[in-house]
Order: structure tokens, then C-alpha cells, then sequence
């Protein structure tokens, strides 16, 4: 299932980007030299590896910000879970920390 949600996302991304309008060669061009920047994140938790037991969503999203992107796909978030100490909602908070919007679907 999770193989199909990044082409989708993907797909939609393309589709809203450039509409369904018809449009000369010169704003093809202009369009097409735009590029989208998509990053995928493997966070574990938001517990970096060499940090023991620690959770740090700050520096998730120092990474995140660090790199600009456009849009991320995450993996191992952790929303109201204890695995991650106090029962956070990682991809709420990520969301505010990047200043990004944020959509979370459990398997």
C-alpha cells in the first residue's frame, strides 16, 4: 500500500502544479524549468540513531529545514504513541516546526 501512496502524491503534485489549462511553448518552458524537490525521510521515531533513548523532533526538522523541500514523505512517525516518550504527535509538531502542512495515515 505504501509503495502506491508516494506515485499517487506525486502524480497529484504534477497534476495540480501545472492545472489542466492549455498553454503556449514559452510558458511550457517556463513551467517545465521549475523543478519540484521531494525528500524522504526515514525519522525513527524522531530518535537519532547515536542518541540512546533521546526523542528530538527539533532536529528532524533542522534536517527538514536544512534541506528545503517541497514536499516530504516520512517514515516511522510516531503520533500519541509512548513509544516516543510522552505521547507526541510527531507529525503535528514537524508541521509547525517546518512551517509545513502535514497529512498522517496509519498502516
Amino acid at each position: 500500500m505504501m509503495k502506491l501512496v508516494i506515485p499517487i502524491l506525486f502524480a497529484f503534485m504534477c497534476i495540480t502544479a501545472f492545472g489542466n489549462k492549455s498553454i503556449s511553448r514559452n510558458e511550457y518552458a517556463e513551467h517545465k524549468a521549475k523543478n519540484i524537490k521531494v525528500m524522504t525521510y526515514n525519522i525513527h521515531h524522531c530518535n537519532p540513531p547515536s542518541a540512546g533513548e533521546k526523542i528530538d523532533v527539533a532536529a528532524i526538522a533542522k534536517v527538514i529545514n536544512d534541506e528545503s523541500p517541497d514536499f516530504v514523505a516520512l517514515q516511522e512517525v510516531d503520533v500519541y504513541t509512548l513509544r516516543s516518550g510522552k505521547g507526541l504527535n510527531q507529525a503535528k509538531e514537524l508541521a509547525r516546526l517546518t512551517g509545513m502542512n502535514f497529512f498522517f495515515q496509519k498502516r
